[in-house]
């Protein structure tokens, strides 16, 4: 059985509103919303662990050799799992550095949401005259199942407020 949040972040009295609307609704058939709700990015339906990432993920520590990705501009709410993996594989500048690394982590504000093995490192051609001059690669991987109890922890304190980088190493 899965369970879901539909509204957090209210008041007691907007709680009570919103519980009232549901029962008002229940058993309700052919509702046809043309529009979300209001604030549904920030505080509509979410799952569990959702929810945890977002007010309270418990921090952690990092063991593993990796490469930390933020790719927070890509990054949207109910992402589908082939397109977190194609924002979190690259075109990253990076070094040789990454060859040292096994595990790159998927971080977005903060909160670890995937984790995956490096299988290898290939050099992504330059789009631009400006990008050939930047050493851009990206990894095929695969999600790291064997670290997955990473997911929805916080490693806030290994990010850097106000960097623009979207890479960061750890371990190495």
């Amino acid at each position: 059985m899965k369970y879901e949040i539909l509204r957090h972040g209210l008041t007691e009295k907007e709680a009570i509103e919103v519980e009232a609307a549901i029962i008002d609704l229940y058993g309700l058939s052919g509702l046809m919303n043309e529009n979300v709700g209001y604030d549904t990015e920030k505080r509509g339906r979410m799952t569990i662990p959702e929810i945890i990432a977002t007010y309270g993920p418990e921090p952690t520590e990092i063991k593993e050799a990796a490469i930390l990705v933020i790719p927070n501009k890509y990054f949207e709410r109910n992402i589908s799992a082939d397109k977190l993996y194609e924002i979190s594989r690259g075109n990253w500048v990076v070094g040789k550095r990454r060859n040292q690394v096994k595990y790159a982590f998927t971080v977005v504000n903060g909160v670890i949401h995937q984790v995956y093995l490096i299988n290898r490192w290939f050099q992504v051609e330059a789009r631009s005259r400006k990008a050939k001059r930047q050493n851009r690669w990206r990894f095929d991987g695969e999600v790291a199942v064997d670290i997955q109890h990473y997911v929805g922890k916080s490693v806030a304190s290994l990010i850097v407020s106000g960097s623009r980088n979207p890479v960061r190493y750890v371990n190495l």
